[in-house]
């Protein structure tokens, strides 16, 4: 997959968040492409929407904010338009019981902003998916008191955004019976407004993620299995 792909999939940080791909990819091997049943909740421009289909999967692209002009033309613009799909889907009033084999989703769960609208989603997620249902996601992580400090200097969302950690993840996936995370990322964030993110994140890559605790990284993937 080249830069621009990844570009226009990862949105931002691509170098970090890119990390996801390969670990959702090695989850999606269980799945059969011509039948899978997926949506992609959150979607605002369509990046992973487009990167499933490019996977060969037939994939609703929804959220509720917006609508889906933007995402419509980046996924014509890879000709995948004929496996997308489009509807509006509020995660907090959202009941398609037992329907979905995989739901995905990136950079959504911390916007709602309290732990109790967050529990609601994740069970209208939980319900949403069929038995042997999988939820593949993204989320930006507590980290240090720096990037704490930087989101509330440099961001709009800062202040207000959920982030989590460990303890918040095992408590609010408790009801699958599977989940896991990693985390990933510590110096690339900070140095994206200089256009040096490549070379810190992989300073991130082969020395500070492998020395230092997950407490200190901004970003966690992973899966949660019904």
């Amino acid at each position: 997959m080249n830069k621009k792909e990844l570009k226009d999939i990862i949105n931002w940080d691509v170098d970090t968040w890119s990390e996801i791909l390969p670990y959702w990819e090695n989850q999606l091997k269980y799945f059969d492409k011509n039948n899978a049943i997926c949506i992609e909740i959150g979607a605002r421009e369509g990046g992973i929407s487009l990167w499933m289909a490019l996977n060969g999967f037939q994939i609703t692209c929804s959220d509720n904010y917006y609508d889906s002009g933007e995402a419509k033309k980046l996924h014509i613009k890879y000709h995948v338009e004929k496996k997308v799909f489009y509807k509006k889907v509020d995660l907090l009033d959202w009941e398609e019981k037992g329907k979905y084999d995989v739901i995905i989703m990136k950079s959504v769960l911390g916007a709602l902003q309290t732990e109790e609208r967050i529990k609601t989603a994740i069970e209208n997620i939980y319900n949403n998916l069929n038995e042997d249902g999988i939820l593949l996601f993204a989320e930006n992580a507590g980290a240090s008191f720096l990037h704490k400090k930087f989101r509330t200097k440099f961001t709009d969302w800062g202040k207000i955004w959920y982030y989590f950690d460990e303890t918040s993840l095992k408590k609010m996936f408790k009801s699958f019976q599977i989940i896991d995370f990693r985390f990933n990322g510590v110096s690339a964030v900070f140095a994206n407004r200089l256009g040096l993110s490549k070379p810190f994140s992989k300073i991130d890559k082969y020395i500070l993620n492998k020395i230092l605790p997950n407490k200190m990284k901004y970003m966690v993937y992973g899966y949660a299995k019904k």
